[in-house]
């Protein structure tokens, strides 16, 4: 009895952690969707995507990178450094607006949206 009862045990903690892992994942894609969605009405389509980042740019000035981590959205102005003895510039980023997906949780789709296309234009504007 106490085996059974041991694995049954273990099985429910393993069915309730996929259930949950299963939520944040709906959650993130629900999220990530929202999050393309706003950059593409925000930049006109002009973007690229490559894995979990969204690069994009304004009117060719700035340039940014949007990333859904696990508990934040990044955006992230692209900058270019120059280091005493390299004959060209190197590639970098530097954290430009964060929000906690906490601030999105629970949300509809079209609400993490708007809130996410306000954002955007927070970093067009600067």
């Amino acid at each position: 009895m106490y085996l059974t009862t041991k694995m049954w045990q273990s099985t429910h903690h393993l069915v309730a952690s996929e259930e949950i892992m299963n939520d944040n994942t709906n959650e993130l894609l629900k999220i990530d969707k929202a999050l393309e969605n706003a950059i593409k009405t925000a930049v006109n389509g002009q973007y690229d995507k490559l894995e979990n980042e969204y690069f994009f740019e304004f009117s060719g000035e700035s340039e940014f990178i949007a990333s859904v981590q696990e508990d934040t959205i990044d955006f992230k102005l692209v900058t270019m450094k120059w280091v005493p003895g390299n004959y060209e510039p190197l590639l970098g980023s530097e954290l430009y607006l964060r929000i906690s997906l906490k601030e999105l949780s629970g949300l509809t789709e079209e609400e993490i949206f708007k809130s996410l296309l306000l954002s955007i234009g927070k970093l067009e504007k600067n």
